[in-house]
């Protein structure tokens, strides 16, 4: 059901983490380690979504959890996920249609896609500490990027 391509992180790499984590009951993955974007282009897709992450990165349970819902009920052509980075938190791009090729940055290269961002979980990096309680408080409120609880 789907395909994940895994590229190479600067640091703490554990591909076998990040493939663990998207071992989920409701998801059939194929993994593919590749060293380029381009590597990903050319490749022949032969699942109706596929993603891109770093060795370096896994998935929060939760997100995983929530990936079959997305990739069955969406109308979309590109699922954006949470990443935690150093000093801030950030949507990426990381689910693909299979038609559609990517850019070094991982955007896409073709113009007028439908994004969704997915809100259930984080993509985290290995070696990276949750520093503070603003962090504590981003990871136990996702919706809430700003410090401000909603009403």
């Amino acid at each position: 059901m789907l395909t994940i391509f895994i590229l190479p992180g600067i640091e703490n790499n554990d591909a076998e983490k990040l493939m663990k984590s998207f071992k989920v009951s409701s998801l059939t993955v194929k993994f593919v380690m590749v060293d380029t974007v381009a590597d990903i282009n050319i490749y022949k897709k032969e699942t109706l979504w596929y993603g891109v992450f770093y060795d370096n990165e896994y998935l929060e349970e939760e997100l995983a959890e929530a990936l079959f819902t997305f990739f069955v009920l969406a109308k979309v052509d590109i699922l954006t996920v949470f990443k935690l980075l150093e000093e801030s938190v950030k949507f990426f791009p990381r689910f693909f249609k299979y038609h559609i090729y990517l850019k070094d940055d991982l955007s896409p290269l073709q113009q007028g896609l439908i994004h969704e961002k997915i809100l259930n979980g984080w993509v985290l990096e290995n070696g990276k500490r949750i520093k503070s309680d603003y962090d504590k408080s981003i990871l136990a409120n996702p919706y809430n990027t700003c410090g401000v609880t909603p009403s």
